[in-house]
């Protein structure tokens, strides 16, 4: 059972389904990490587009970022585990 619960992308508002839709690749990526922010209305305007900014730049190394795609995934597994 989730600690917090994840809304869906029919619950966002237009622009925040737009944010949604290029934070996590029309829900491919991430949209978990983005459900759980959406509860906190600064950190869901705020945190998404900063990290599609840096990404935009190529200013964080492509190894930090496969270190919080492991990081997610163990969370993920986690997460399954106490269900």
């Amino acid at each position: 059972m989730p600690l917090v619960s994840e809304p869906g992308p029919s619950s966002f508002s237009a622009k925040k389904r737009q944010l949604f839709d290029a934070f996590t690749d029309n829900g491919a990526h991430f949209a978990d990490q983005f459900s759980v922010l959406s509860h906190v209305t600064p950190a869901v305007q705020h945190l998404p587009r900063m990290l599609l900014e840096l990404k935009a730049r190529n200013a964080v190394p492509y190894r930090f970022i496969e270190m919080a795609i492991v990081i997610s995934l163990l969370n993920d597994c986690v997460r399954t585990l106490h269900d």
